[in-house]
């Protein structure tokens, strides 16, 4: 039986030899590499091969299109087609996040049904339903058990290829497998593999993912190279959810490394190296994308949902909130758990602290606080987090308890988490006049971490940091830009101010600030 499902597994990785036309020798060589490892997967191989993979890294399955994904044969002459058209330009920008075909995704309207073919112990079969259960409390989804009816279009749980799922629904209503081997029945890797089958692809797979990754390519493993690919625009749907790097979609840093200390996926932000990665749980925009995507249409009337949440369409009376936020339009800020922590603060001038539960003594496992910095209008939150103390557990470069800051404009994003000695090495500043910090403990205790906080004026007339070089168009040779930019303030009788000859203030708004603009060529 394990064979028969193996063959069929192979067979949706089969691939034409038209679509191999006109590659370059080494891409050839490359490609044919990763098929001979996808073809050489009968079940006793299969498994010898498993027991060389470290248990957190099963996703990392160089058998498999992108570690984890079984692609058919549609999609795996399509990937051929790309590397064709796009050996010129190997690093060009194409989308991915949810797959763009609807002949692929399943039928909000109608339970998704599931069912097992006997690999799974009982305990097994209850967490991978645990994580079935969150997606559907989560989203419009629902999920129906059926392991009478082994034909049609289902989701059909399996252990023969480590941790991997097709993407989407099979386009002829044929069962799609999702491969979980015992080290992948975790809550986390469960729910990313189906997040695969429901659509999903790899977060870093996005188009705009060179704004905010750069990959290391000379630290990939040699045969591991066309696990960076990305797709045409033609086979994605982001529906306006801005890069994540904390999704559960995300590659780790060290992903297909070379080596063990090598970092294969660099944050252009140094302080979202360990965001990136996590396996632990679904972040807020995973949950909006899906939602976006199959229950847009559920809920009648959309509530004026404040701090980036969006009406909840499992209870469309109320709001889906970012973490940190709670109430009927997320206008609260969330309580502690575990302990009497967190909430709205105002901050002035000087500073005020903020620390983890019994701090300098030692939290507990399970305790979290939120705590929103909340400047005055006008002004900017500026927080620094002691980096004497030790708040630390830390797996392959994550932070597994955390501070987290959200600075941005939108708190719906994932911020900068920080663990161990790994706090941060100068003051962070807000985008706007409030911050949020979020303290998580989810693995032990241990001694916590005390920041501190104040208000402060925007920077004006300072040069900010030098952008990222632009993509060069060019195929040879080198060029592009790089670009830095300051407020300036208007000068009256020879003296810089913020306001003009009538007192009033000159700042304006952002359309109408003057920006002194250096372009370096």
């Amino acid at each position: 039986m394990k064979n028969e499902k193996v063959e069929k597994l192979v067979t949706e990785n089969s691939t034409t030899e038209k679509a191999k036309k006109n590659l370059t020798a080494e891409e050839m060589s490359e490609l044919k590499a990763w098929k001979e490892r996808r073809m050489n997967n009968d079940d006793n191989n299969n498994k010898n091969k498993l027991v060389n993979l470290k248990k957190e890294w099963l996703e990392e399955n160089r058998q498999h299109f992108e570690g984890d994904i079984i692609l058919n044969e549609k999609q795996a002459n399509k990937l051929f087609e790309n590397i064709k058209n796009n050996k010129n330009n190997q690093h060009k920008r194409i989308k991915r996040k949810f797959i763009g075909s609807n002949i692929r995704r399943w039928d909000s309207t109608k339970p998704i049904i599931y069912s097992f073919d006997g690999s799974h112990t009982l305990r097994e079969q209850r967490v991978i339903e645990l994580a079935l259960e969150h997606w559907h409390n989560i989203t419009c989804l629902n999920f129906e058990r059926k392991d009478d009816e082994p034909k049609g279009s289902r989701i059909v749980f399996t252990d023969v290829d480590g941790c991997a799922s097709n993407v989407g629904r099979h386009p002829l209503g044929e069962p799609q497998f999702v491969s979980l081997a015992p080290e992948c029945i975790r809550l986390g890797v469960i729910a990313h593999e189906v997040a695969h089958a429901l659509g999903f692809w790899h977060e870093q797979s996005r188009p705009d993912r060179d704004l905010w990754v750069q990959v290391q390519w000379d630290n990939i493993d040699r045969d591991s190279k066309g696990q960076f690919l990305k797709e045409q625009p033609s086979d994605v749907d982001n529906s306006g959810v801005p890069y994540d790097y904390g999704s559960i979609m995300h590659y780790r840093s060290k992903a297909f490394a070379k080596l063990d200390d090598l970092f294969t996926i660099g944050t252009f932000i140094v302080d979202y190296q360990r965001t990136i990665g996590q396996r632990d749980q679904l972040s807020f925009n995973d949950i909006r994308l899906m939602n976006e995507i199959y229950c847009r249409q559920v809920c009648p009337k959309q509530l004026p949902c404040q701090r980036g949440g969006y009406t909840d369409p499992r209870h469309c009376e109320r709001c889906r909130c970012p973490d940190g936020f709670t109430g009927a339009v997320c206008e609260q800020v969330m309580p502690g758990y575990g302990a009497e922590c967190g909430g709205r603060i105002e901050v002035g001038q000087s500073w005020t602290k903020i620390s983890s539960p019994n701090y300098p003594g030692e939290f507990r496992e399970g305790q979290e606080c939120s705590w929103l910095l909340v400047a005055p209008v006008g002004q900017r939150t500026n927080s620094l987090v002691n980096s004497k103390c030790r708040y630390c557990k830390v797996r392959h470069s994550l932070c597994m308890d955390y501070v987290e800051v959200r600075n941005s404009t939108d708190f719906a994003n994932t911020g900068m988490r920080y663990c161990c000695y790994g706090t941060p090495t100068s003051p962070v500043h807000s985008a706007t006049n409030d911050l949020l910090v979020l303290f998580r403990s989810f693995y032990r205790g241990g001694r916590g971490f005390q920041a501190k906080a104040k208000a402060i004026n925007p920077s004006r007339n300072q040069w900010s940091e030098w952008g990222e070089w632009t993509e060069c168009s060019a195929t040879c040779g080198g060029c592009g830009l790089k670009r830095r930019s300051r407020k300036c303030l208007k000068e009256i009788n020879n003296t810089k101010t913020n306001y003009d000859e009538n007192g009033q203030n000159n700042n304006g708004n952002e359309d109408d600030e003057l920006i002194c603009l250096l372009v370096l060529l």
